[in-house]
């Protein structure tokens, strides 16, 4: 899974719902793609949308 944070409002044609800026929700890796593939078709970069947001890895001593 991929979580990302929503930059920009746009619409999830997929989910049918409007995702808002400031949301943060976590998609697969086929649908990232997808998703980035569609943006950058519209001639939109997915950077500009949304970003990935790295998971802190912390260590269970």
């Amino acid at each position: 899974m991929v979580k990302l944070k929503v930059l920009q409002d746009f619409h999830d044609w997929q989910a049918k719902v409007l995702r808002p800026k400031g949301a943060v929700i976590e998609v697969t890796e086929q649908r990232f793609k997808e998703l980035s593939k569609n943006l950058e078709s519209q001639g939109v970069k997915t950077d500009t949308v949304v970003e990935v947001v790295k998971e802190d890895k912390k260590s269970s001593k």
